[in-house]
């Protein structure tokens, strides 16, 4: 059967689908049945419940601590400490929240190279399990001196929940792209097979084949901006530890982003210029 319009048309919108952002603003109340498997959307749902909670908790922390400085009293004091042990705690759900729904779509990423992936999968689950037991400890915290400490070692060690969620979507980013092209080089097969097969016109067939070799440099090109990408992510493996903050990772990731434009460019125009050669071998 030819490969339609159509078909193409459909393939273009799932590649649009497929190589958007990933979208921060995910996940269901945290309550999820432990019986069933965990959508998606209710990942989705539970990251938006836990940054309203989040939320609620900030406002009533700076509240609490204006009312403290205001104040000066020791009922004031216990109320802004008993606000800050509510933030600590949402802040932990809310990036574990949003670490749970990376792992779910990196799971997903079936195309990505195991030796890239797992590891990255497991810093991942330790991220996890860093926020889990600070999320445990500070409920029993009731010195000031203790619930401050707790804070400034979070602060210390959040580099290592920052490098999971950056390899991650760094990841999930060169996924999509590899994803892509690899779809798009099947439908250029399928069309070579097929549409090309039954053009009897030899300067019609002539102008097809430059078309498909155009198509061709352009899935060459893509391959190329995603091979620089994942020759990019390896920087993630040459930092130092010691000293590593949130921009030591976002860097990392802002260049892979920058590499997989490229990529992204030929291949939205490689998927133009095969649904203009199946129209034309359409009509």
């Amino acid at each position: 059967m030819k490969l339609t319009t159509r078909t193409l048309a459909i393939f273009f919108v799932l590649f649009l689908l497929v190589s958007s952002r990933v979208n921060s603003q995910s996940s269901t109340p945290s309550a999820l049945p432990s019986t069933a498997p965990v959508t998606f959307n209710q990942l989705q749902n539970d990251y938006r419940f836990q940054v309203e909670k989040y939320r609620e908790a900030e406002e009533k922390f700076n509240f609490e601590k204006t009312e403290f400085h205001k104040l000066g009293t020791l009922a004031s004091q216990e109320d802004a400490l008993s606000a800050m042990k509510q933030l600590m705690t949402a802040r932990a759900k809310t990036q574990a929240a949003y670490i749970s729904l990376l792992q779910h779509l990196l799971l997903d990423s079936a195309s990505l190279f195991s030796d890239i992936k797992s590891p990255t999968l497991d810093k991942l689950t330790l991220a996890l399990a860093f926020l889990h037991n600070h999320d445990q400890e500070v409920p029993h915290l009731f010195e000031k001196e203790n619930i401050i400490y707790a804070s400034a070692d979070f602060e210390e060690d959040i580099y290592q929940v920052h490098e999971a969620e950056y390899r991650a979507l760094s990841l999930i980013a060169i996924n999509r792209l590899q994803s892509s092209h690899h779809q798009l080089s099947q439908a250029v097969t399928q069309f070579e097979s097929i549409s090309l097969a039954g053009i009897t016109d030899p300067s019609f067939k002539a102008a097809t084949e430059r078309g498909l070799k155009e198509v061709s440099q352009l899935l060459q090109e893509s391959f190329q901006a995603i091979a620089t990408a994942l020759d990019t992510y390896h920087q993630y493996d040459q930092l130092k530890s010691g000293n590593l903050t949130k921009t030591s990772f976002a860097h990392i990731h802002e260049q892979i982003i920058k590499d997989l434009i490229p990529a992204h460019s030929s291949l939205q125009t490689a998927i133009n210029f095969l649904i203009e050669l199946d129209k034309g071998t359409s009509s």
